[in-house]
């Protein structure tokens, strides 16, 4: 008998049981032919032993056929029945047969049962160091939602081992909440199981470790299906992006910093990107162009930002578009013109450039420009008031010359309208000849006052008195002018020269006639007026109290391109050879008004009307009651300084004439030494001797050796800031040449009698 050992426990069971059913069935068959006398031998029950014994020790268990068959043939020697068979024979064979194949079946299910579990634990460690080399968390999990694996980056995230997680409700290990409420969220397993589709949790996930850290992550949810497509189980598939969460945070914040930044810039500021489009619009830019950011963003940068060439007016090539040509830094031409939404017209100085990210690439453009229509404006002003300087330099040199060699022609057609009768043919000529030297006196008054080499003698007057006067003395009105008075009763006096200011208005009543050519309606208003907010073209009017002048005209109005212009000295557009055509008008008007501490400001629209407003600063001083227009002369001695000889010699027939006894010297230097030695009851000193001292200098010195000496101040020019000394030293009137035999015996008197 073939011995076999058996290690374990369980074979022996096996040996038990295959004896058992052995025993078994060669009892039943002792049974069926002993005792129920069949006559056949029954071997049915040979067989469950014989597979039993294949199946489980495959070759080794051909032992027990073996012994099975020999039981079978012996059988008729043990049971006394008759001689073998062929059958019997077949029956043994059969047992042989039977066991060899359940063995090969056996071995052949063995082999394929060891590949499967190969396969299987192949596959499954394929699949776990799949799962475990995945860079993301991975949970698989049942169609319950019981997980059944987890990888290590899921162990890292969750703080959970595969160990503690296996068997474990998806819920209990994968707590997420939402970033901004703090509720839970739904868990995507029963979607996934219901609709068999992939699905993702919201953007705003965090997970809760089951440290109590917590992480923003990204996910998604898959089935896990079978070969015939039957849901398996899911997978939830998720990453760490706490980090990338982080550097986008820090990314807006840079962006709202930016933003802000740009936003807060004192200069206007747009982006586009490469296609033109608008992206960002800051404050000064929505107040340049009148767009507000919401509507420009995305409108091509040509809508919003519409720029012309203030001289041409044809349309400027958009930065933007020229910025992507040449990918470099440019900036606009000095006389860009930007329209504003509502039609404004603004200048503007801007320039352009390229937005690159890191690799180099144009991924944008900025623009950034400012508003210089203010700038432009002082600028012009600035570059008016010095040609006005230039000119007022010039003017006022040849207007002192032009006022010494007119004494003469001033001062003796009188002289010589006494020596004539009155009967005389010269006489006319004369008259002539002395409106001639009236209208060369006027245009020189003019020079000097473009010159504006000095302060006018200011006192206390009424507007309305002067255009009164001027109206008055306006040219013949024909019928087809129409002239409107609207003189306020009670308005505020102003200081002023009266000479200057009716000069002013005189010239814009002559304006304005012209420009309608004597046709239409002028009209002529004054009020107190009060500035609350700055204003004005030709500078900025100050808050204040003022009298305001407007003299308005139904004309022809002025062009644009002029208006900048009208102030200009020598500035016109007239071509008669008339005083008025000489081109100082507006120039003087400007001059004079400033000098007065006034505005100008002008409203005109072609072919309508034009309005010239005029404020000067009001005072509370009234007007002292005109003098007495007579001529009275005198007796006391009166000493002439002046450095050219016509004037001394106009001024000695001017004061001989009156009564007085005149004595003229050169300079300061010679007054002195006679002073010292012939004191004089007056000084008659011009202010300008060059050589020598001037005459606020020679009055000074005179002042010490007679400390009540009277003295009177003429000049060329308009009175000057050493003028302004003499008098603050004790001198009394200033007058202007050329002298006048009304003028030096009302100064002359009015000293001596002070």
């Amino acid at each position: 008998m073939l011995e076999i050992k058996f290690k374990e426990f369980g074979n022996k069971s096996k040996i038990i049981i295959i004896t058992t059913f052995s025993a078994c069935a060669i009892g039943i068959m002792h049974y069926f032919h002993t005792t129920v006398e069949t006559g056949t031998v029954f071997t049915h029950f040979f067989y469950i032993p014989i597979i039993l014994a294949s199946l489980w020790w495959k070759e080794k268990g051909l032992v027990v056929p073996l012994f099975l068959a020999t039981v079978l043939i012996l059988s008729h020697n043990f049971l006394r029945i008759d001689i073998t068979t062929i059958n019997d024979y077949f029956r043994a064979m059969m047992f042989m047969i039977v066991a060899l194949i359940v063995i090969a079946l056996s071995n052949h299910i063995d082999k394929m049962e060891e590949y499967l579990k190969k396969t299987l634990k192949d596959n499954k460690k394929l699949f776990s160091t799949t799962l475990n080399s995945i860079g993301d968390g991975v949970i698989a999990t049942d169609t319950e939602g019981y997980v059944i694996h987890i990888n290590p980056v899921a162990e890292s995230l969750t703080g959970w081992k595969q160990k503690e997680t296996v068997g474990k409700c998806l819920k209990d290990i994968f707590n997420v909440v939402n970033e901004h409420t703090g509720k839970k969220i739904e868990y995507p397993i029963n979607r996934v199981i219901k609709n068999g589709l992939t699905v993702g949790l919201e953007n705003h996930t965090i997970l809760i470790a089951k440290d109590g850290t917590k992480r923003h992550i990204d996910n998604s949810c898959a089935p896990i299906k079978d070969d015939k497509g039957n849901i398996v189980g899911t997978v939830l598939v998720f990453r760490d992006i706490t980090e990338r969460k982080q550097q986008e945070k820090s990314l807006a914040d840079e962006k709202e910093q930016l933003a802000v930044t740009l936003r807060s810039i004192g200069d206007g500021v747009i982006t586009t990107d490469t296609r033109g489009n608008v992206v960002l619009f800051n404050k000064v830019a929505e107040e340049i162009t009148g767009w507000h950011e919401e509507e420009a963003k995305g409108k091509h940068i040509n809508t919003v930002f519409k720029i012309i060439n203030e001289t041409t007016r044809k349309n400027v090539e958009n930065p933007i578009e020229k910025v992507m040509r040449k990918g470099m830094v440019i900036g606009l031409g000095n006389h860009t013109v930007l329209i504003s939404r509502d039609g404004t017209e603004k200048l503007i100085a801007d320039s352009g450039a390229p937005v690159r990210d890191k690799k180099g690439n144009i991924i944008g453009v900025i623009l950034v420009f400012r508003d210089v229509t203010k700038t432009r404006r002082m600028q012009d002003f600035a570059a008016r008031a010095q040609r006005l300087e230039t000119a007022g330099r010039i003017a006022g040199q040849i207007a002192h010359d032009f006022n010494n060699l007119l004494g003469p022609l001033i001062a003796y057609p009188d002289f010589i309208k006494e020596t004539l009768p009155k009967d005389h043919p010269a006489l006319e000529y004369i008259d002539d000849m002395e409106k001639s030297a009236e209208r060369i006196s006027e245009i020189n008054q003019q020079l000097l006052t473009l010159g504006r080499r000095g302060h006018y003698n200011q006192e206390p007057m009424n507007l309305n008195e002067i255009i009164n006067k001027a109206v008055n003395q306006m040219e013949p009105i024909p019928n087809t002018l129409i002239v409107n008075l609207d003189l306020k009763k009670d308005l505020m006096n102003i200081m002023g020269g009266p000479s200057q200011i009716f000069r002013v208005i005189s010239n814009l009543l002559t304006n304005a006639r012209e420009a309608m050519q004597d046709i239409g309606q002028l009209t002529i208003k004054t009020e107190n007026y009060y500035v609350d907010k700055m204003f004005g073209k030709f500078g900025r009017v100050p808050k204040g109290e003022y009298v305001k002048l407007t003299i308005a005209d139904t004309g022809c109005g002025i062009p644009d391109n002029i208006i900048p212009k009208i102030f200009d000295p020598f500035f016109t557009t007239k071509t008669t050879d008339r005083v008025r055509g000489s081109g100082l008008g507006l120039s003087v008007i400007h001059g004079v008004v400033k000098d007065h501490n006034g505005y100008i400001d002008v409203d005109t629209t072609i072919g309508k009307e034009t309005s010239f407003y005029l404020y000067f600063p009001i005072t509370r001083e009234t007007v002292e009651k005109i003098e007495d227009d007579r001529i009275v002369g005198g007796s006391e001695k009166i000493l002439i300084v002046d450095d050219d000889h016509v004037q001394r010699e106009v001024s000695l027939k001017l004061l001989g004439k009156l009564g007085y006894e005149a004595l003229a010297i050169n300079s300061g230097e010679k007054a002195l030494s006679i002073i010292k030695d012939d004191p004089h009851d007056l000084i008659i000193l011009d202010m300008i001797m060059p050589g020598g001292i001037d005459g606020a200098e020679t009055y000074r010195r005179v002042l010490e050796i007679n400390p009540n000496q009277r003295a009177i101040i003429v000049s060329g020019y308009t009175e000057s800031d050493r003028v302004k000394e003499a008098i603050d030293l004790g001198a009394g009137t200033f007058i202007r040449k050329p002298l006048t035999l009304k003028t030096i015996a009302h100064a002359v008197r009015k000293e001596l009698d002070r």
